[in-house]
């Protein structure tokens, strides 16, 4: 059972350590973070069911990158480099919520020719993924990230979104990607029905939105229809493979 799921979900992104702390609130406001402005999630199992290409640096910090990756069974192939270091993420946490602040160093230009790294970087890599996928009617799944993606990256944003499958975010990236769709609402339900409608081009398969939202209810929207449950109580995955397969 565990070979039939090896590698059947591959990544392309920024590598980052998250390097995690609880904090107070003035902790926040005295390096002006927001509460919940980043939320990642990890698969753990079946075993090396998720591949992972990116680019770090020869040091301590890509080392435990690599030991945290290989503890996680991710099956990660890192372009190692001695130019730049690693990419670090700092995660402040505050009672439910999660703010990051990113230390991104990464050498990206030698990569350039193998690979890219999410939409602020390389969106002609991004988009030949989902083009490659789209036409071999393979599942091309999307992260909205943080709320500046959908503000200063809009354009690149939109031109790979007609070949989204599964769009994830939390309720912070949604409410700002509805706001500069002019979705006009702020009911996260709304949102999540709005963009799970936008064009699609492989019509073959529906598309699935789901944001999240903390402890309090996770919302998916297909084409047929919506789900609401609550987070802490209910598993989403099961159904949402269940809709994908």
């Amino acid at each position: 059972m565990t070979g039939r799921f090896e590698n059947v979900l591959f990544g392309m992104g920024n590598p980052l350590l998250d390097i995690c702390a609880v904090v107070d609130k003035d902790f926040l406001d005295k390096y002006g973070l927001k509460p919940n402005d980043q939320i990642l999630w990890m698969i753990q199992n079946p075993y090396k069911a998720a591949t992972f290409f990116g680019c770090i640096g020869k040091d301590k910090f890509g080392e435990i990158l690599k030991k945290k990756a290989e503890e996680a069974h991710v099956d990660a192939h890192y372009y190692e480099q001695s130019e730049e270091p690693t990419g670090t993420c700092a995660a402040c946490i505050t009672s439910d919520n999660r703010s990051g602040a990113i230390h991104i160093f990464l050498n990206y230009e030698c990569m350039e020719k193998k690979w890219g790294f999410f939409l602020t970087v390389s969106p002609e890599a991004v988009l030949k993924v989902a083009t490659q996928a789209s036409a071999n009617n393979k599942i091309f799944s999307l992260n909205l990230s943080a709320p500046f993606i959908s503000q200063f990256y809009k354009e690149p944003m939109m031109k790979v979104m007609p070949y989204v499958d599964v769009l994830f975010g939390n309720e912070t990236e949604a409410a700002t990607f509805a706001r500069e769709q002019g979705f006009e609402t702020e009911d996260i339900k709304e949102i999540a029905r709005k963009t799970q409608a936008l064009p699609k081009v492989n019509t073959k398969r529906q598309r699935i939105v789901i944001f999240t939202q903390g402890k309090e209810d996770t919302v998916m929207a297909t084409g047929i229809f919506f789900i609401s449950l609550l987070s802490l109580k209910v598993s989403m995955s099961q159904e949402c493979l269940r809709i994908l397969f």
